[in-house]
């Protein structure tokens, strides 16, 4: 039962549509708030962003990475002291657009960030960050003993980052993914409540209500941005269409039930 269950989940993905019985028969003969369905949402958008996270990775480690790291002098660091193998100071490109993105000195030349483009600058004995137009980070080397990045080392780098790196992040992103889709069932539900005064409709029920009315903008948008399309206001299409489909979970709960069973799959919890 529990297998036969869980295969029903992907077509409750596209219940959440247009099956007007499916989002009554959540609100009145279901139990708890949809806790399943929520992180099987989450679960489906962390996956997008993951394959796109490794699409990306690759894609730089097969273009711009070589580049870059052939720009790559070898840089030793000794008891927080920084030496390269060629004179000083070297300037990295962005072999996209030529702009610098990082500038190697240790002669002193070049104090600081300041009136450059570059968003890294390292110094004899320190590691400047830009991290953004208002903000600057400076981290000291005295504490590092011994160092070397080279351009093997840098190519390692890249490909560990792009074989390892999407998959390390996944179930950071799945938690971040769920507190979202959470808070975003939350809100939807509340808009029920709010809408749906006189319709009998428990906490509870909202929740389930709201979690599916928030799958079809939700799948929708998150395909587009993954198929790399360019959605316009996409935050409020997103309300938009959420809202629509409130509305549409109201209407259903103030409509007679059809005779005989429904057959929707339990949301969960």
């Amino acid at each position: 039962m529990a297998v036969t269950q869980s295969l029903r989940y992907p077509r409750a993905l596209l219940d959440a549509y247009f099956a007007r019985d499916v989002y009554r028969d959540a609100a009145r003969n279901r139990r708890g708030v949809g806790m399943l369905f929520t992180l099987l949402l989450a679960a489906i958008v962390t996956l997008l962003a993951v394959l796109r996270i490794a699409f990306a990775l690759s894609g730089f480690a097969a273009g711009e990475a070589p580049r870059i790291i052939a720009q790559l002098p070898t840089i030793t660091v000794d008891h927080g002291r920084v030496a390269i193998d060629r004179p000083s100071p070297v300037t990295i490109h962005d072999p996209r657009t030529g702009a610098p993105i990082a500038v190697i000195d240790t002669s002193g030349a070049v104090p600081s960030l300041e009136g450059s483009e570059a968003w890294l600058l390292l110094t004899r004995d320190r590691l400047i960050y830009r991290k953004s137009a208002a903000e600057t980070r400076v981290f000291e080397l005295a504490g590092v003993p011994h160092f070397v990045l080279d351009r093997d080392r840098a190519t390692r780098w890249v490909r560990g980052a792009t074989m390892w790196g999407p998959w390390i992040a996944m179930p950071f992103i799945l938690v971040a993914m769920l507190v979202a889709r959470l808070i975003q069932q939350l809100l939807a539900a509340l808009a029920v409540l709010l809408v749906g005064r006189g319709a009998a409709l428990d906490f509870a029920a909202a929740m389930r209500l709201g979690v599916l009315a928030i799958a079809p903008a939700t799948i929708t948008l998150d395909l587009a941005g993954f198929a790399g399309l360019k959605v316009p206001a996409s935050g409020w299409l997103w309300c938009a269409i959420t809202v629509g489909y409130v509305l549409f979970a109201v209407a259903a709960c103030r409509t007679p039930a059809p005779a005989g069973p429904i057959d929707s799959p339990d949301l969960g919890l």
